[in-house]
């Protein structure tokens, strides 16, 4: 089951709160729904909801969309990224972009990158995949990316939720 950070609230304050509990009620009976009829829960949030909609949009657009790619290099042109060179099924390409192209790669919840930023807990536990590594900003880092200093320009300002 997706939460986020408004229902995790809502989960620590449902004994106290009468709202709380009736939204962890509505929760938890949407996700059993969901368990009957699917193998997981339909409800995304976060990042899974933003990527989601990311999907569907460029679906919708006629935009050509591939899992499982290994991203190689970014490809710079005049000081702007204007494609990626990848390997699919085993072989190598080059995607050429229009306007730009979108490193959507989960971030990175542990692993080096995550102890950098993180140095106070060792070991932290995830729930995000191993492949969230941080794969993506090491390839924006290759091309002198900045990252903004002030920490909320990395954040979108939007609670996703599909």
């Amino acid at each position: 089951m997706m939460v986020n950070r408004v229902d995790i609230q809502h989960f620590l304050d449902m004994r106290r709160s009468l709202r709380s509990l009736a939204h962890c009620t509505r929760l938890l009976l949407r996700y059993a729904r969901d368990r009957v009829k699917y193998p997981r829960g339909t409800r995304l949030a976060m990042g899974n909801a933003l990527i989601a909609r990311m999907a569907t949009t460029a679906l919708r657009k006629g935009m050509n969309l591939r899992l499982n790619v290994n991203v190689l290099t970014l490809c710079e042109t005049q000081g702007a990224v204007r494609g990626v060179e990848i390997e699919f099924q085993g072989q190598r390409e080059t995607l050429h972009a229009r306007r730009g192209v979108v490193l959507a790669a989960g971030g990175f919840a542990a692993g080096a990158l995550a102890a950098r930023y993180r140095p106070h807990t060792r070991e932290h536990f995830t729930m995000s995949p191993p492949a969230n590594d941080g794969a993506a900003l090491h390839l924006a880092a290759a091309l002198n990316a900045r990252e903004g200093a002030d920490r909320a320009s990395n954040f979108s300002g939007r609670r996703y939720r599909c």
